[in-house]
């Protein structure tokens, strides 16, 4: 497209998606954030109904995929989408509006470091975060700068995003992020800095017996420690591209990977 845009789609059609033709484009990391949060453990049950989130934020939305799964499958009510790039902000609303979810989702362009809204603190059920995964320092970040933006934590890093996560969130309330697998005990520390305790991890593999190359995790505002429950998700099949939890997870079909029905209140499917 002639604004540097390209005009894609989520859930195999059902959800319109533009975004940056070059640089911060969206992944799997955004499908596997989503399909996890889904299956979170809501903090009180929601009047029926209703969504069990009822108040969530995305933190450093992007071009706002993760919240727009996220409502487009029930598990939100009300959203704030926050992010400092004003390109993607822009996105964001745009999407926003094109899945006719401007009357739910909130799009903000701010740096959550020192600009959360006001209105907006100590309110939500769920947050969520795709942090950026490299330090400053590690590495060259790219010219462009919605993708080094996306990389490298030029505008914060976990402990900001937990900080601002901590700010925004109920006392009990979930915080769902994913991380890379090698940074996954620098996560658990920050967490527990921030006040949070970590309830579930789900561990992606891309085959079984592999080392996992990125990790959710559920953690609880103020909650009691202990060991998080675990669960491995295998990204590829032999032979094939995509295992079936992954196929499933792009469809927007989160309940089979889900926790026993006894662990909690389950979202209900994506409306196809």
């Amino acid at each position: 497209m002639t604004d540097g845009s390209t005009s894609d789609t989520l859930l195999h059609g059902r959800l319109a998606l533009r975004q940056p033709a070059r640089g911060h484009r969206v992944n799997l990391d955004s499908v596997l954030l989503a399909a996890f949060a889904a299956t979170c453990r809501p903090r009180a049950p929601a009047p029926r109904p209703g969504p069990p989130f009822p108040v969530a934020a995305d933190l450093g939305a992007g071009a706002g995929a993760v919240a727009l799964l996220l409502r487009h499958a029930g598990v939100v009510g009300t959203g704030l989408l926050l992010e400092a790039e004003p390109r993607l902000a822009e996105l964001a609303r745009d999407n926003v509006a094109a899945n006719h979810m401007a009357d739910a989702l909130d799009v903000r362009c701010a740096d959550l470091r020192s600009a959360l809204p006001a209105a907006w603190l100590a309110r939500c059920d769920l947050v969520v975060a795709n942090p950026p995964y490299r330090p400053l320092g590690t590495g060259k970040p790219s010219p462009d700068p919605l993708r080094a933006a996306a990389r490298y934590e030029l505008r914060g890093g976990l402990p900001e995003f937990a900080a601002a996560a901590a700010a925004l969130l109920r006392p009990g309330a979930t915080f769902a992020l994913i991380v890379p697998g090698h940074r996954h005990a620098f996560a658990r520390q920050v967490l527990e800095v921030a006040g949070f305790a970590p309830r579930r991890e789900r561990l992606h593999r891309t085959h079984d017996g592999a080392r996992p190359v990125t990790i959710c995790v559920e953690a609880v505002r103020g909650g009691s420690g202990g060991a998080p429950e675990r669960e491995d998700v295998v990204l590829h099949a032999p032979g094939r591209r995509y295992s079936d939890a992954l196929e499933r997870f792009l469809d927007g079909d989160y309940v089979p990977a889900a926790r026993s029905s006894a662990a909690g209140i389950a979202p209900g499917r994506t409306t196809r």
